[in-house]
């Protein structure tokens, strides 16, 4: 009720039974929300990333509204230039025997879920995924992209947003 009485062009979607639960596919909820809704472009975010800016939001619609006939769709990604293993030791993206600085390892790029843009005419040529075909890799600025999980994930977002609120 209270997101009616302050946002009233909403459009609340209650999902059917089959679509509730954590082992739903998020692209199944969106197919079946596109179902129901109309519009071309759609932004999704998760209250789970609550520290992602306005002004970030409006960078990526930017890029991707400029964009268009390069990308498909946009989606938010932490850049990563730190020595990765596999569980049974193994490097991923660098050589051990040659350690070179982390700065100059070639970047890897992590799906952080803060944002997704898309066209609905993207999301069924990708067989019904929010990431296009011809996807662009948005880097979200990292204090942005704190993703809640868990009680020490809600404990670090709430410490940054006071420390960010104060500068």
């Amino acid at each position: 009720d209270d997101v009616k009485k302050y946002f009233p062009d909403t459009v609340i979607i209650a999902r059917p039974h089959t679509l509730c639960g954590d082992d739903v596919s998020m692209n199944k909820i969106i197919e079946y929300d596109l179902s129901l809704i109309d519009g071309d472009y759609f932004l999704q975010t998760h209250s789970t990333n609550p520290l992602l800016s306005a002004g970030t939001i409006d960078r990526a619609l930017e890029f991707f509204f400029s964009n268009r006939n390069n990308y498909d769709s946009v989606f938010g990604v932490n850049r990563i230039q730190s020595r990765l293993y596999r569980s049974d030791g193994k490097a991923i993206n660098h050589n051990p025997e040659d350690l070179i600085r982390t700065q100059d390892l070639e970047p890897v790029f992590e799906e952080n879920s803060t944002l997704y843009i898309f066209s609905r005419e993207s999301f069924k040529k990708a067989g019904n995924r929010r990431i296009g075909k011809k996807p662009y890799m948005f880097e979200v600025p990292r204090y942005e992209a704190v993703d809640i999980d868990t009680q020490a994930d809600f404990d670090m977002a709430g410490y940054l947003y006071e420390y960010l609120r104060k500068t």
